[in-house]
Protein backbone atom coordinates (compact mmCIF):
# COMPACT_ATOMS: atom_id res chain seq x y z
CA UNK A 1 0.00 0.00 0.00
CA UNK A 2 1.80 3.15 -1.23
CA UNK A 3 2.41 6.13 1.68
CA UNK A 4 3.03 9.42 1.71
CA UNK A 5 4.22 8.58 5.59
CA UNK A 6 7.63 8.25 7.09
CA UNK A 7 8.96 5.33 6.66
CA UNK A 8 7.95 3.42 9.85
CA UNK A 9 4.60 4.32 10.10
CA UNK A 10 3.53 3.52 6.49
CA UNK A 11 5.10 0.30 7.59
CA UNK A 12 2.51 0.08 10.12
CA UNK A 13 -0.29 1.13 7.90
CA UNK A 14 0.77 -1.12 5.23
CA UNK A 15 0.56 -3.93 8.02
CA UNK A 16 -3.40 -2.75 8.59
CA UNK A 17 -4.19 -2.57 5.21
CA UNK A 18 -3.08 -6.37 4.36
CA UNK A 19 -4.68 -7.67 7.63
CA UNK A 20 -7.47 -5.87 6.61
CA UNK A 21 -7.47 -7.40 2.83
CA UNK A 22 -7.32 -11.16 3.82
CA UNK A 23 -9.99 -10.58 6.59
CA UNK A 24 -12.42 -11.56 3.93
CA UNK A 25 -12.37 -14.94 1.74
CA UNK A 26 -12.80 -12.21 -1.37
CA UNK A 27 -9.65 -10.51 -0.21
CA UNK A 28 -8.27 -13.75 0.79
CA UNK A 29 -8.50 -15.43 -2.53
CA UNK A 30 -7.66 -12.35 -4.68
CA UNK A 31 -4.56 -11.78 -2.64
CA UNK A 32 -3.72 -15.32 -3.52
CA UNK A 33 -4.52 -15.18 -7.00
CA UNK A 34 -2.54 -12.48 -7.31
CA UNK A 35 0.87 -14.18 -5.80
CA UNK A 36 -0.22 -16.95 -7.76
CA UNK A 37 -0.50 -15.06 -10.98
CA UNK A 38 2.97 -13.30 -10.28
CA UNK A 39 4.59 -17.17 -9.61
CA UNK A 40 3.30 -18.58 -13.30
CA UNK A 41 2.86 -17.87 -17.16
CA UNK A 42 2.22 -14.23 -16.83
CA UNK A 43 4.73 -13.79 -13.51
CA UNK A 44 8.32 -15.59 -12.92
CA UNK A 45 7.42 -19.16 -14.70
CA UNK A 46 6.61 -16.78 -18.21
CA UNK A 47 10.18 -15.10 -18.07
CA UNK A 48 11.82 -18.95 -18.64
CA UNK A 49 10.68 -19.28 -21.62
CA UNK A 50 13.29 -16.90 -22.74
CA UNK A 51 15.96 -17.85 -21.31
CA UNK A 52 15.82 -21.51 -21.64
CA UNK A 53 16.71 -21.42 -25.48
CA UNK A 54 20.43 -19.95 -24.97
CA UNK A 55 21.55 -21.60 -21.96
CA UNK A 56 25.01 -22.98 -23.10
CA UNK A 57 25.92 -24.75 -19.71
CA UNK A 58 24.42 -28.15 -18.98
CA UNK A 59 25.12 -27.23 -15.14
CA UNK A 60 22.92 -23.51 -15.82
CA UNK A 61 20.71 -25.68 -17.59
CA UNK A 62 19.79 -27.84 -14.83
CA UNK A 63 19.57 -25.27 -12.47
CA UNK A 64 17.15 -23.25 -14.35
CA UNK A 65 14.57 -25.87 -15.00
CA UNK A 66 14.52 -26.90 -11.24
CA UNK A 67 13.87 -22.74 -11.34
CA UNK A 68 11.10 -23.25 -13.41
CA UNK A 69 9.40 -26.23 -12.13
CA UNK A 70 9.63 -24.65 -8.63
CA UNK A 71 7.63 -21.43 -9.79
CA UNK A 72 5.11 -23.23 -11.35
CA UNK A 73 4.37 -25.80 -8.66
CA UNK A 74 4.19 -22.14 -6.14
CA UNK A 75 1.47 -21.35 -8.80
CA UNK A 76 -0.46 -24.27 -8.36
CA UNK A 77 0.13 -24.03 -4.12
CA UNK A 78 -1.25 -21.00 -4.14
CA UNK A 79 -4.49 -21.04 -6.58
CA UNK A 80 -5.35 -24.18 -4.47
CA UNK A 81 -5.08 -21.78 -1.34
CA UNK A 82 -7.11 -19.41 -3.37
CA UNK A 83 -9.98 -22.09 -4.37
CA UNK A 84 -10.17 -23.31 -0.74
CA UNK A 85 -11.39 -19.97 0.59
CA UNK A 86 -15.02 -20.23 -1.06
CA UNK A 87 -15.17 -17.12 -2.68
CA UNK A 88 -14.36 -15.83 -6.55
CA UNK A 89 -11.61 -12.99 -6.98
CA UNK A 90 -11.29 -9.77 -7.69
CA UNK A 91 -10.21 -9.77 -11.48
CA UNK A 92 -7.89 -7.54 -11.11
CA UNK A 93 -6.20 -5.32 -14.35
CA UNK A 94 -2.67 -6.20 -15.33
CA UNK A 95 -1.79 -2.88 -14.17
CA UNK A 96 -1.58 -4.41 -10.79
CA UNK A 97 1.32 -7.47 -11.82
CA UNK A 98 4.70 -6.08 -10.81
CA UNK A 99 6.36 -7.90 -13.45
CA UNK A 100 4.16 -6.24 -15.92
CA UNK A 101 4.97 -3.39 -14.37
CA UNK A 102 8.86 -3.75 -14.71
CA UNK A 103 8.48 -5.17 -18.05
CA UNK A 104 6.98 -1.46 -18.85
CA UNK A 105 10.64 -0.58 -17.77
CA UNK A 106 12.79 -3.19 -18.77
CA UNK A 107 11.39 -4.01 -22.34
CA UNK A 108 12.32 -7.56 -21.11
CA UNK A 109 9.66 -9.22 -22.71
CA UNK A 110 9.65 -7.47 -26.13
CA UNK A 111 13.19 -8.64 -27.16
CA UNK A 112 14.27 -12.22 -27.03
CA UNK A 113 16.78 -13.73 -25.13
CA UNK A 114 19.72 -14.91 -27.64
CA UNK A 115 22.87 -14.91 -26.02
CA UNK A 116 24.76 -14.91 -22.59
CA UNK A 117 24.18 -11.12 -21.88
CA UNK A 118 20.48 -11.76 -22.88
CA UNK A 119 21.00 -14.67 -19.73
CA UNK A 120 22.57 -11.93 -17.55
CA UNK A 121 19.51 -9.78 -18.00
CA UNK A 122 16.71 -12.48 -17.56
CA UNK A 123 18.75 -13.18 -14.09
CA UNK A 124 18.66 -9.79 -13.10
CA UNK A 125 15.47 -9.68 -13.48
CA UNK A 126 14.46 -12.69 -11.33
CA UNK A 127 16.85 -11.60 -8.89
CA UNK A 128 15.26 -8.49 -8.23
CA UNK A 129 11.60 -10.43 -8.15
CA UNK A 130 12.78 -13.10 -5.52
CA UNK A 131 14.32 -10.29 -3.16
CA UNK A 132 10.72 -8.67 -3.32
CA UNK A 133 9.06 -12.28 -2.74
CA UNK A 134 10.88 -12.61 0.22
CA UNK A 135 10.33 -9.28 2.01
CA UNK A 136 6.56 -9.38 0.98
CA UNK A 137 6.46 -13.05 2.22
CA UNK A 138 7.10 -12.17 5.14
CA UNK A 139 4.21 -9.43 5.63
CA UNK A 140 1.76 -11.89 4.12
CA UNK A 141 2.31 -14.51 6.37
CA UNK A 142 2.25 -12.29 9.58
CA UNK A 143 -1.59 -11.01 7.74
CA UNK A 144 -2.64 -14.24 6.96
CA UNK A 145 -1.71 -15.74 10.28
CA UNK A 146 -3.90 -13.03 12.12
CA UNK A 147 -6.40 -13.91 10.13
CA UNK A 148 -6.31 -17.77 11.33
CA UNK A 149 -5.77 -19.34 7.71
CA UNK A 150 -2.52 -21.40 8.95
CA UNK A 151 -2.59 -23.55 5.83
CA UNK A 152 -2.25 -20.32 3.83
CA UNK A 153 0.74 -19.68 6.50
CA UNK A 154 2.25 -22.88 5.32
CA UNK A 155 2.04 -22.55 1.81
CA UNK A 156 3.81 -18.95 2.02
CA UNK A 157 6.83 -20.94 4.53
CA UNK A 158 7.08 -23.65 1.93
CA UNK A 159 7.48 -21.40 -1.08
CA UNK A 160 9.97 -19.03 0.92
CA UNK A 161 12.20 -21.50 1.56
CA UNK A 162 12.08 -22.39 -2.29
CA UNK A 163 12.64 -18.95 -3.34
CA UNK A 164 15.45 -18.25 -0.71
CA UNK A 165 17.09 -21.22 -2.65
CA UNK A 166 16.73 -19.59 -5.79
CA UNK A 167 18.11 -16.44 -5.08
CA UNK A 168 21.51 -18.31 -4.78
CA UNK A 169 20.76 -19.30 -8.18
CA UNK A 170 20.42 -16.01 -9.52
CA UNK A 171 23.96 -15.09 -7.70
CA UNK A 172 25.53 -18.19 -9.01
CA UNK A 173 23.81 -17.07 -12.80
CA UNK A 174 24.22 -13.66 -13.01
CA UNK A 175 27.91 -13.87 -11.36
CA UNK A 176 28.36 -16.54 -14.60
CA UNK A 177 27.15 -14.71 -17.40
CA UNK A 178 28.17 -11.06 -16.17
CA UNK A 179 30.65 -9.71 -18.29
CA UNK A 180 32.65 -8.65 -15.33
CA UNK A 181 31.66 -8.04 -11.49
CA UNK A 182 31.39 -4.11 -11.89
CA UNK A 183 29.18 -4.81 -14.63
CA UNK A 184 27.38 -7.55 -12.89
CA UNK A 185 27.06 -4.94 -9.66
CA UNK A 186 25.84 -1.99 -11.96
CA UNK A 187 23.42 -4.11 -13.51
CA UNK A 188 21.93 -5.49 -10.12
CA UNK A 189 21.70 -1.22 -8.90
CA UNK A 190 19.76 -0.64 -11.78
CA UNK A 191 17.14 -3.40 -12.23
CA UNK A 192 16.85 -2.76 -8.37
CA UNK A 193 16.23 0.70 -8.85
CA UNK A 194 13.64 -0.47 -12.23
CA UNK A 195 12.30 -2.50 -9.92
CA UNK A 196 11.31 -0.45 -6.94
CA UNK A 197 9.70 2.08 -9.34
CA UNK A 198 7.82 -0.64 -10.74
CA UNK A 199 6.62 -1.83 -7.16
CA UNK A 200 5.59 1.60 -6.44
CA UNK A 201 3.25 1.56 -9.50
CA UNK A 202 2.11 -1.95 -8.56
CA UNK A 203 1.12 -0.64 -5.00
CA UNK A 204 -1.04 2.69 -6.34
CA UNK A 205 -2.61 0.45 -8.94
CA UNK A 206 -3.54 -2.11 -5.96
CA UNK A 207 -4.36 0.31 -3.32
CA UNK A 208 -6.41 2.39 -6.43
CA UNK A 209 -8.91 -1.08 -7.11
CA UNK A 210 -9.04 -2.68 -3.63
CA UNK A 211 -10.43 0.59 -1.92
CA UNK A 212 -12.15 0.99 -5.19
CA UNK A 213 -13.92 -2.34 -5.35
CA UNK A 214 -14.24 -2.08 -1.34
CA UNK A 215 -12.18 -5.18 -0.68
CA UNK A 216 -10.60 -2.58 1.57
CA UNK A 217 -12.83 0.11 3.00
CA UNK A 218 -13.26 2.09 5.82
CA UNK A 219 -12.99 6.52 5.87
CA UNK A 220 -9.42 5.98 6.74
CA UNK A 221 -8.38 4.21 3.27
CA UNK A 222 -10.88 6.41 0.95
CA UNK A 223 -8.86 9.74 3.22
CA UNK A 224 -5.57 7.66 1.73
CA UNK A 225 -6.55 6.78 -1.21
CA UNK A 226 -7.71 10.48 -2.41
CA UNK A 227 -3.96 11.62 -0.87
CA UNK A 228 -1.90 9.58 -2.81
CA UNK A 229 -3.97 10.17 -6.37
CA UNK A 230 -3.63 13.51 -5.75
CA UNK A 231 0.01 13.84 -5.25
CA UNK A 232 0.70 11.21 -7.90
CA UNK A 233 -2.95 10.97 -10.44
CA UNK A 234 -5.00 7.85 -11.05
CA UNK A 235 -3.11 4.88 -11.84
CA UNK A 236 -3.60 3.70 -15.12
CA UNK A 237 -5.37 0.63 -15.40
CA UNK A 238 -6.09 0.27 -19.26
CA UNK A 239 -2.77 -2.52 -19.34
CA UNK A 240 -4.63 -5.32 -21.49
Amino acid sequence: MPSLLPAPLATLVEKQFLKQLVSTPRGRATLLTQVARSEGTDGETGVFEHILRSIDDDEVLKLVRVHQADEHRHEQLFLARAQAQGAAPLVTPKSTDLLARLDQHTGFHSRPVKDRHGVFQAYLLLQVLEERALRQFDRMMAAFATAGDVDTVKVFAEVKADEARHLLYCHAITKRYAPSEAARREGLEMMRRLEAEAFAETQRANFHVFVAEQLVDGPVWRFLLGKVEQRFGTPDLSMA
